[in-house]
Formats: structure tokens, sequence, C-alpha cells
């Protein structure tokens, strides 16, 4: 099969951010945010769903503009301003990665296997038709139910 070499880059540049999010999420979890300890909003089905969607939109996006960037340029290397914009950007990952119940994972491999969770989720999303926000319970909704936990329609996803 022979592939033009725009399909190629745009392959090339895929790969690229996927790499870039698998390696950069633990490093730039030490680095850029204010309040580390601070919990994703899981309040609600709602709030996790569109949280983690919106984190993870903006992740692929920034990065995205980063590669473009890098990707015109004739550099070996990043300069130093795209790193810092690339940490900034994957330092997020871990606020999706926060959306997920890692108890079950053994704490050595839980930086690895959350990245690898949260890349899978959202690579599982994508191709599925996701109901309106507007849809998903929130936190009221979820109050007056009498079920503690939500399913994503179609799937077995849920949401305790």
């Amino acid at each position: 099969m022979d592939m033009k070499p725009v399909g190629r880059r745009a392959n090339y540049l895929g790969a690229a951010v996927l790499i870039g999010l698998l390696f950069g999420f633990s490093y730039a979890a030490k680095s850029a945010d204010l309040n580390p300890l601070r919990p994703a909003d899981t309040s609600s089905p709602r709030a996790t769903l569109q949280g983690f969607v919106e984190t993870m939109d903006e992740i692929y996006l920034g990065m995205t503009e980063v590669i473009n960037s890098y990707a015109a340029s004739n550099r070996l290397y990043l300069t130093p301003e795209q790193r810092r914009n690339q940490l900034a950007i994957l330092s997020n990952g871990f606020k999706a990665a926060r959306t997920l119940d890692t108890s079950q994972i053994l704490p050595v491999l839980r930086d690895t296997v959350a990245v690898e969770r949260v890349l899978q989720l959202k690579e599982t999303l994508d191709r599925i038709e996701l109901p309106s926000f507007d849809d998903i319970p929130d936190r009221e909704a979820m109050a007056r139910s009498s079920a503690k936990k939500w399913r994503l329609p179609g799937t077995a996803i849920t949401n305790k």
C-alpha cells in the first residue's frame, strides 16, 4: 500500500502525540499543578464524564499545537518554551486519570497503567455516541435516584 507523504506525516504526528501522552504524564504530574492533591470532580456522572472528556480534548489539542509547531521547524529538539507548554499540557493528564478507580492496580504500576487506561477510555469514548451532557445525571439527580451508580448507555462503563 503506497501512502502519500501527507498521510504518513499525519500518522507520525498522531503517534508522537500518543507517545508524548504516555511518557509525559509521570514527569508532568510533578511539575505544574498548583494543588496536586485536589481531586477531580467526580461528584456526579455528568461532572466525571464531562471533566474527563474536556480535559482529554484540551490535552490533545494542546499537544497537537506543540507537535505541529515543532514539525514546522527544522530543529532537532523542542524549544524550552515548547517543552514548558508540553509539560503544562500533560500535567492535566493526571486530572483525567483521577476520574478512574485505580485502587486495584499495584502501586508500582499505577502511574503507567493509569495513563494507558486514560488513553484507552478516551479512544473508546471517541468511537461511540455519547449522550448529551444535559442528559447525564448531575449530583441532584443522583441524590433523588435510588440508584447509586450510572451506566453509560450501551456500554459496561459505570460511574459509582
